[in-house]
């Protein structure tokens, strides 16, 4: 009965020492699966803050192209009534509107990325 009670114990030690080993395997994969995600996810953040870089100058340009024509067209045509300047005042200022809010949209994506990015980096705390 001792030899039986020792076998036993023996082969539940055995089946520990192999499921401790089979966990260091998948933990050691894991880890590296970890590595290769972080690694993709900054490229992907890298990216999109190129992109984002990319729509703010595309936003500045367009900005100064529309002041640089909005002096234009107000010397050139210095002639029309103060109605119409008022209506193109606002005709602008709407267009401003939708590209701000085009701007701003571009922001806040760039910004739920960042918020993201910040989240998952503190995971690894």
């Amino acid at each position: 009965m001792y030899n039986e009670l020792l076998n036993q114990l023996e082969k539940r030690i055995q089946e520990a020492v192999e499921t401790i080993e089979m966990y260091r395997l998948e933990i050691a994969e894991l880890k590296e699966k970890n590595s290769e995600l972080e690694n993709q996810h900054q490229v992907w953040e890298d990216k999109l803050s190129s992109l984002i870089q990319k729509f703010e100058t595309l936003n500045q340009s367009e900005d100064s192209e529309s002041v640089e024509s909005e002096d234009t067209s107000s010397t050139s045509d210095s002639s029309y009534s103060y109605g119409s300047a008022s209506e193109s005042e606002s005709e602008e200022e709407s267009q401003d509107d939708s590209e701000t809010s085009s701007y701003s949209s571009t922001t806040s994506f760039g910004s739920q990325a960042v918020a993201s990015s910040y989240h998952y980096s503190n995971q690894d705390e």
